[in-house]
């Protein structure tokens, strides 16, 4: 049997308490990914290539991907 993650959780429109288990997986996810926006944002070149964005991209969704 497959152990569903608790972003399948969220994504299969459960409600995520406070006092669930694994909800601090969200909290670091947000955090993490916030920190790569705060980078994307102060990134010295406004005109990053598609290859770069797409990079920033991978690293938010790889941030779901754990359990």
């Amino acid at each position: 049997m497959k152990t569903i993650t608790i972003f399948e959780r969220l994504q299969n429109g459960e409600t995520i308490l406070s006092n669930d288990p694994k909800a601090y997986k969200l909290i670091e996810a947000s955090f993490d990914t916030k920190k790569i926006l705060v980078e994307m944002n102060n990134a010295s070149n406004p005109n990053v290539s598609g290859k770069q964005k797409r990079d920033y991209s991978n690293r938010i969704i790889s941030l779901l991907k754990f359990d």
